[in-house]
C-alpha cells in the first residue's frame, strides 16, 4: 500500500519552489477528523447490501452466479472507514454446470425477495 503523503515529502522539488515546507507542515498536522473521507459531489444513497440469508448480493449471469459485496466498495466512499463482513463470500459463487446449481439459483432468486439496504456508515434498513 502506497503512502502518498510520505512520497510527497520525499519528492525532489525545484529549489525555487519554497512552498514544500508549508505543504509538509499542513500534512503533518492532519488528523482523522480533518480528513473528508468521501468526494463531496457524491450524495449518499441507500444501497442494497445483502439479500436474504446471503452476506452479500447474489447476482445471476448467463453462465454462472456470483456474489457482489457492495460494502467492500462503499467503505471507501463513506465518511468513516469500517471493516465489512467478508466471511462465507465464496458460498454464493457457483457455475451452472453442476446438477445441484438449480437449488442455488432458486435460493438466489428467493433472496432478492428480502433485501436489506444500508443508508450510511453501517445503519441497516
Amino acid at each position: 500500500m502506497r503512502n502518498t503523503i510520505s512520497e510527497f515529502g520525499m519528492a525532489v522539488w525545484d529549489s525555487t519552489y519554497l512552498r514544500k515546507k508549508a505543504w509538509l507542515s499542513f500534512f503533518a498536522k492532519l488528523t482523522f477528523e480533518n480528513v473528508i473521507w468521501k468526494a463531496q459531489w457524491m450524495p449518499l444513497k441507500a444501497v442494497i447490501c445483502r439479500c436474504g440469508d446471503f452476506h452479500s448480493v447474489p447476482l445471476l449471469g448467463p453462465w454462472r452466479g456470483l456474489n457482489y459485496t457492495p460494502l467492500l466498495v462503499l467503505r471507501q466512499v463513506w465518511l468513516k472507514q469500517f471493516i465489512p463482513p467478508t466471511h462465507n463470500l465464496q458460498e454464493s459463487d457457483f457455475s451452472y454446470d453442476p446438477e445441484d446449481c438449480q437449488g442455488k439459483k432458486r435460493q438466489a432468486v428467493c433472496a432478492w425477495k428480502s433485501i436489506r439496504k444500508i443508508k450510511d456508515k453501517g445503519h441497516y434498513k
